[in-house]
């Protein structure tokens, strides 16, 4: 009986960061047992960034890849034979462009050796753009005399014949850059669960990224499943594991594993458990982070009304808060701002230790009131006069992030997204969406679960509050809108694209309820395409999976 020592990593690496790969790689090899065989798995285009989009058609992007290669391929022959790596990256050849594995043993050149053979095409995903498909080749690889059977991220997902690997495969090595959304951890484990089954518990290698581009967040949770027992590695940061894979000549009985269907997040129907709080809190803080400090931002800015969605931003913002970095507020208060919004602004800023301004825009408004009226002959009223109070805000907050060299948080929530109840270029304003993904009432539960955790950061009386833009006297936000709790449900159910108005009003919505949201939901198309990016914690999320015409002139009636 030979043995291989499995070693799986989820490294966190800047994608775009072409001489960290080298350092890194180095790093995996230092101080091994020179006496014993290693193999390095790697995730899917680790070596790229996933995804790359059109980045991988720049001809200059496509030299320092080249370059990179060149100088990994020196590595790879200076070490010992005892060495082997299996890493994705992108793979340009005569064919096209793929999305493959290179594997490279120590003393040899490093070869390409398997391709992506199902590129998804759904939601977020655009492979059949980018890449070619892998076809008529080997699904595996002879290291030492250790069979491992070969899978990049969709193809664990698709049919899986039983002829795709021969009957006595030592492991399978699945290779991913599987963005993350709430539950996603479980669903992964239950397909490998399936798969595990159906080869007669032949151990299993999932290798996920740890990293965050624009909205995608990457949460690595790695892990290897052997004998029906599973090894997790940690989520949202680097994280490895060793695994002492013993040879065992026998022959299995294998079975056709079926296509696994979309993954979905959780219903909105059902209230959010510590746990999936947690999860969301801890994916938000990363997402957050990685666009950050990926874009060079050491400062956050955010303008505090009072309300729950800028509060439940500012205590995500204050939980990731790193060394060195650090959190401004502005709070920006119009006439029609209650004392209430005020104290709940300074409440929340202490109990999160965070400096806040306060900057009036009584005098901005009145005098834009007074200067429109007298140059169009107009008096300025109506959603053109709360619109103003908003945009005065978003110019001023803007202009104090250029000052501060900040990064400006957006506080949105995705209900209001949805129906397009914000101010476009006013609160709309901001360089990414913190709870953009994030319902109306899964604030609010979030808000709660902040609180039992870390204490009263969030005030109750915010929580408590009815929800109000203050931006004419009286004003709340059910004068506007459906409940949340009837909204968010139906908002769920339309944006899955699962019932039809005859459905949704048989499960118990009102009929006029269902025409008037849809139809938000249609119209607000133009102000969401010109959104800030959001952080994706959801299966279906607007943003780079929700394509919608503007110009459409659909309705329903």
């Amino acid at each position: 009986m030979s043995q291989l020592n499995v070693h799986l990593h989820q490294p966190h690496i800047n994608r775009a960061a072409f001489d960290q790969y080298l350092p890194y790689l180095q790093s995996l090899v230092a101080k091994k047992d020179e006496k014993s065989t290693h193999l390095y798995l790697l995730p899917e285009l680790f070596l790229a960034g996933y995804p790359p989009m059109d980045l991988c058609f720049d001809p200059d992007y496509q030299n320092c890849m080249q370059k990179l290669l060149k100088e990994l391929d020196s590595f790879f022959q200076s070490l010992a034979s005892n060495h082997h790596f299996l890493i994705g990256a992108l793979e340009y050849s005569e064919q096209g462009l793929f999305n493959s594995l290179l594997y490279a043993r120590g003393g040899e050149h490093g070869r390409f050796i398997y391709r992506k053979e199902s590129l998804p095409n759904y939601d977020i995903f655009d492979e059949k753009r980018y890449y070619q498909k892998g076809e008529n080749q080997r699904a595996q690889i002879e290291i030492e005399d250790f069979k491992i059977g070969l899978l990049i991220c969709e193809d664990l997902w698709a049919a899986i014949p039983t002829n795709r690997w021969s009957h006595d495969l030592d492991l399978i090595a699945s290779f991913n850059a599987s963005p993350y959304h709430l539950s996603k951890g479980q669903q992964r484990i239950a397909r490998v669960q399936e798969l595990h089954q159906k080869t007669n518990l032949t151990p299993i290698a999932y290798v996920n990224s740890v990293c965050a581009q624009d909205e995608l967040i990457f949460d690595g949770a790695s892990f290897l499943m052997e004998n029906k027992q599973i090894q997790v590695l940690k989520s949202f940061q680097a994280d490895g594991l060793c695994y002492q894979l013993n040879k065992q000549d026998q022959k299995k009985v294998y079975a056709d594993c079926p296509a696994h269907p979309r993954l979905k997040s959780a219903s909105v129907t059902e209230v959010l458990s510590d746990l999936q709080c947690e999860e969301l809190l801890q994916a938000l803080c990363f997402g957050l982070q990685e666009y950050a400090q990926q874009c060079g931002f050491q400062k956050f800015l955010i303008g505090l009304s009072g309300g729950i969605d800028s509060g439940v931003v500012a205590a995500i913002a204050r939980l990731s808060l790193k060394d060195c970095q650090h959190i401004e507020a502005v709070y920006l208060p119009s006439q029609f701002s209650s004392s209430l919004s005020l104290s709940l602004a300074q409440t929340l800023s202490q109990a999160l230790d965070i400096e806040l301004k306060h900057f009036p825009i009584k005098f901005l408004h009145s005098t834009l009131q007074r200067e429109i009226s007298q140059y169009y002959g107009e008096k300025l009223e109506g959603l053109s006069d709360e619109n103003i109070q908003s945009r005065l805000r978003g110019l001023l907050l803007m202009t104090r992030a250029n000052q501060t060299g900040a990064m400006l948080l957006n506080t949105s929530n995705r209900s209001e997204l949805a129906v397009g109840y914000s101010t476009l270029y006013g609160d709309s304003i901001g360089a990414l969406s913190v709870i953009g993904d994030l319902y109306k009432t899964e604030v609010y539960q979030l808000a709660h679960y902040m609180n039992r955790k870390y204490g009263l950061i969030i005030p109750q009386e915010m929580i408590d509050r009815e929800p109000s833009a203050e931006l004419r006297p009286d004003q709340k936000d059910s004068d506007s809108l459906p409940n949340y709790q009837e909204l968010d449900l139906l908002l769920e159910r339309i944006h899955n694209c699962e019932h039809s108005l005859e459905k949704l009003v048989e499960l118990g919505h009102q009929r006029e309820t269902v025409i008037q949201v849809k139809n938000l939901v249609h119209k607000a198309q133009f102000k969401r395409q010109q959104f800030c990016p959001i952080l994706k914690i959801k299966g279906q999320s607007f943003g780079l999976g929700h394509r919608m015409p503007i110009s459409s002139a659909w309705n329903l009636k």
